[in-house]
């Protein structure tokens, strides 16, 4: 499991918190992405903060907080060995003159028992068994390597806070960046690009909250989309329902629910965004994957759906191309079948070809080595000539080259071996510090024709 920032975007003002356009000071969407960003300190910090209070713990002190910052790492340590099933519990108190924690049930448990809780708190975000599979043996490997062969329980912990820790980096962020990426998606506005006219901001606004289903083609006339010039003529409404007309709330809104429920299966969620593009509840579809990435930022299937229903809105590429970028990942992350993972790829290909084929070359992609697909790849992206698709078949010939080098390599050794081996001995006083053997004229003579022969 690796954690790419780049996962999270970075709006303008992020180098140096100066605002991006100019003005003097931060925004809120500025303020509130410096708090996000200021609030992850980094994994090798992290769990040397917990490791740190495990050892405290160890010892018999209590931990003392000196401020808010203090009791907010404190109390995000003792979480994460509550996790691990360190501690049982704690609270804190604060009638003494500096606030104080106190933890009950602390414990040095067997490996198996910490495992289990970081097991648990794997499987909530989805990662797959077999990847849950693997942890245990990286982990001992890393506590062995760190004492030399044998390994310690703080090793073994510290393996098991890494791990934890690196997930919570993975999916953490992305959930509340996403949190305050709709609220700004509300305020922006939408449209979609099939139609002529922006999306009602108070259907946006419904659709993310999940209130109601409206078309998308509902107009309330009481806002600054559906009245640009702000002139609200508001009519009797005597008899008439404020809400104005709706649409029925049919089976499309139970089977999206169904589907973020279920397995991720790329064609059942294709079939689906049809269903509501037909029925003009794109809107809808839009509002309730954005709001369900808030409290699941890794499921795989609101990530797909997100890219689908935004590669569909009026300005949305962008946001399509980070969603559908955050689910190549998460899905070599949670799953093991390659047509899953793939099924994001080829969506962003069509739209987004070259971001798309880098994909293919991440560190922890499964096609990184796979010449022959990318070959493939390439040549359907970009052409048979590309300068992608010549870079490949490069690269083939150069790794031909190399297998070839090897055996040539052994049999010119071999060669020489056998030259030496079966080279003629000089005779005896034609070499060595003696003086040559005189030969007569007839010697001479015989031993340049036997030459010349």
């Amino acid at each position: 499991m690796r954690d790419d920032p780049k996962a999270i975007p970075r709006p303008r003002c992020h180098a140096g918190w100066a605002c991006g356009f100019g003005r003097s000071y931060l925004c809120d969407f500025g303020k509130q992405s410096k708090l996000l960003f200021s609030s992850f300190q980094g994994e090798e910090k992290e769990v040397k903060a917990a490791l740190d209070l495990f050892v405290a713990l160890q010892s018999g002190k209590s931990p003392r907080v000196k401020n808010d910052e203090e009791l907010k790492k404190t109390e995000l340590a003792l979480f994460r060995l509550r996790v691990l099933r360190t501690i049982k519990s704690y609270s804190l108190d604060y009638r003494g003159p500096q606030p104080q924690w106190f933890v009950e049930g602390f414990d040095e448990p067997a490996f198996e028992v910490m495992f289990q809780g970081l097991s648990d708190f794997l499987r909530k975000t989805d990662l797959s068994e077999d990847k849950i599979a693997e942890c245990p043996t990286y982990i001992w490997n890393q506590a062995e390597k760190k004492g030399r062969g044998k390994a310690s329980f703080l090793a073994l912990l510290e393996g098991c806070l890494g791990l934890l820790i690196r997930r919570i980096y993975q999916v953490i962020p992305r959930t509340r960046f996403q949190m305050l990426l709709n609220e700004y998606q509300y305020a922006r506005g939408g449209a979609l690009k099939e139609a002529s006219q922006a999306v009602c901001r108070r259907a946006l606004l419904l659709n993310l909250l999940g209130m109601e289903t409206v078309p998308d083609d509902y107009r309330c006339e009481r806002c600054d989309v559906c009245r640009p010039d702000l002139d609200f003529q508001i009519k009797d409404l005597a008899g008439e329902k404020a809400d104005g007309p709706r649409r029925p709330y049919d089976q499309l809104v139970l089977r999206l629910q169904e589907a973020l429920g279920r397995p991720f299966s790329s064609t059942e969620l294709d079939d689906l965004v049809e269903a509501f593009v037909s029925a003009r509840f794109l809107t809808r579809l839009w509002g309730t994957v954005l709001a369900f990435l808030e409290q699941a930022s890794f499921s795989l299937s609101a990530l797909y759906l997100a890219g689908q229903a935004s590669l569909r809105m009026e300005g949305g590429d962008e946001e399509a191309l980070r969603y559908l970028s955050d689910g190549f990942r998460e899905a070599l992350i949670q799953l093991t079948d390659r047509e899953g993972v793939l099924a994001f790829y080829r969506l962003a290909s069509d739209a987004f070809p070259d971001e798309a084929y880098s994909w293919l070359y991440r560190e922890e992609s499964l096609w990184r080595d796979d010449r022959s697909f990318c070959h493939k790849e390439a040549c359907r992206l970009f052409g048979d000539e590309s300068a992608q698709a010549r870079t490949i078949r490069l690269l083939l010939r150069l790794e031909r080259l190399e297998r070839v080098k090897k055996p040539l390599q052994v049999f010119v050794e071999k060669r020489r071996f056998l030259d030496r081996a079966w080279r003629p001995r000089p005779e005896r006083g034609s070499t060595g510090g003696g003086k040559p053997k005189k030969r007569g004229r007839g010697e001479r003579e015989n031993a340049t024709s036997f030459g010349r022969s």
